[in-house]
């Protein structure tokens, strides 16, 4: 019918992200500061870092296997490092977790966002434009409006203040249609892949396999042996490595003129395998 199209799953895309995602956050996040001890759940920063630089020295490795070159191999690496832990992610943690899931995802998305619109940008930038981006626009980039509504949501919470009934039961109701909006999303993008040549391509076949199905396994068991870090911690983190490509990272390599069309395809693939894998590795982890 021309509803969903290209332009208006790119219309939905920032509707999720910038409203529905952030209305949950805030929501979810400030009641979850207030309900459980944020200290105990402190550890999410420092496995999230280590996720980090596991999957940076992942992309490397598959790369360098694969023998890619220039802009693809950069474009692959910032595919591996980043998740689709945002339209995925949080609805998925809530599901999980409850509001405590939501909280390891507002950690998670402090210190992903920040790594993601610094370090990880650069990756989808093309080398002639990559010394043209200033400081003014990188600080304007980290301060996204999830991450926003995330540290609004820490020190409302920290601080005891609740917003009142009828605004509170608003913000409710657009960030409970995140999760839908999110699922429709992924669905109308997957209609304009051709998954036959994706499935084909040597390093979509190896992240899919290392990153998507042995990585979390080893994960959630590593970390379970960890006494200081909770077990729904280890598990939130390894379902985190489980999920497919960020589709950001598409938006982005568009939006700075690199090859989107590779980015696009290793994130559609990634999200109609997953629907496989995901089942399979939640019952080894």
């Amino acid at each position: 019918s021309g509803i969903l199209d290209r332009t208006g799953l790119g219309y939905l895309s920032k509707l999720v992200a910038r409203i529905s995602l952030s209305c949950l956050l805030f929501v979810n996040t400030m009641k979850a500061t207030k309900e459980n001890d944020i200290s105990g759940y402190l550890s999410v920063i420092f496995v999230t870092l280590l996720y980090f630089i596991i999957l940076y020295f992942l992309g490397l490795f598959i790369a360098k296997i694969c023998h890619l070159e220039g802009e693809k191999r950069n474009l692959f690496r910032a595919g591996t490092m980043f998740s689709n832990t945002g339209f995925m992610g949080v609805p998925i943690a809530e599901a999980v977790f409850g509001s405590v899931g939501v909280l390891m995802a507002a950690l998670f998305t402090v210190v992903g966002d920040i790594i993601l619109w610094t370090w990880g940008v650069n990756l989808t930038v093309p080398p002639e434009k990559l010394e043209k981006r200033s400081k003014k626009s990188i600080v304007k980039k980290i301060f996204s409006p999830c991450l926003v509504a995330v540290l609004l949501g820490f020190f409302m919470g920290l601080i005891g203040l609740s917003l009142p009934e009828k605004l509170h039961t608003a913000i409710k109701g657009i960030g409970s249609t995140a999760s839908p909006l999110a699922m429709l999303y992924i669905g109308g993008i997957m209609c304009y892949v051709d998954l036959k040549k994706g499935l084909f391509k040597k390093e979509f076949i190896i992240l899919i396999v290392l990153k998507m199905c042995i990585l979390p396994i080893l994960l959630a068991r590593v970390l379970s042996f960890i006494p200081v870090i909770p077990r729904e911690v280890g598990v939130y983190i390894a379902l985190m490595a489980a999920l497919p490509m960020m589709v950001t990272v598409s938006l982005v390599a568009e939006s700075n003129g690199a090859d989107s069309t590779y980015t696009a395809a290793l994130a559609i693939v990634t999200t109609a395998v997953c629907i496989v894998t995901l089942p399979l590795v939640c019952l080894f982890m």
